[in-house]
């Protein structure tokens, strides 16, 4: 079939003059909630938590840093204050009980060592801390001489030094050590 050339003119006339458009795109569609694929969840899995669960979990780290930097600082502290009370008491000169006391008679020997004196007189209420006791008498240089002693509650602990340095008066009654 032949055409005319009016007709192909007119053609060519209506292309020149149509715009030429691009092809739509498609947009894509999102799965739906119920078409959740495990290729989904492993993708999600490889991309990592999201910045909101980061935040939680920095979050988290810092609180505990926080607390273990707390409870160092609490110990410190506390160790402080009984380091302290330790030290006041090897130079405090303080009694156990005020007048009139209660008294022992302890015998030491030659080979009794300062540690069981002070657990001796510290288990009768005639001392707070045996090692209080212990420091005090390296402090003083003081040499414990053997025999028997008369200790109250009433002494200072300098007093009682004292008194384990020099000889005793013998006199055998009710002892305990």
């Amino acid at each position: 079939m032949k055409r005319k050339k009016s007709e192909l003119i007119e053609e060519e006339i209506e292309q020149e003059t149509e715009p030429e458009t691009e092809p739509e795109e498609i947009p894509e569609e999102e799965p739906d909630q119920e078409e959740w694929t495990e290729k989904d969840e492993r993708k999600l899995l490889e991309d990592g938590p999201d910045l909101g669960s980061k935040a939680l979990i920095g979050g988290i780290k810092l609180a505990v840093k926080v607390l273990c930097v707390m409870a160092v600082a609490a110990l410190f502290a506390v160790g402080i204050r009984r380091a302290y009370q330790f030290g006041y008491s090897i130079f405090a000169e303080s009694t156990t009980e005020a007048e009139p006391g209660k008294e022992i008679s302890i015998r030491v020997y030659e080979d009794t060592t300062f540690r069981e004196i002070g657990s001796t007189l510290q288990d009768y209420g005639i001392i707070e801390d045996k090692n209080v006791f212990v420091v005090q008498a390296k402090l003083y240089e003081t040499e414990l001489l053997p025999g028997t002693y008369v200790i109250s509650s009433t002494m200072t602990v300098e007093d009682i030094l004292t008194m384990l340095s020099t000889p005793p008066e013998e006199t055998g009654e009710g002892e305990a050590s």
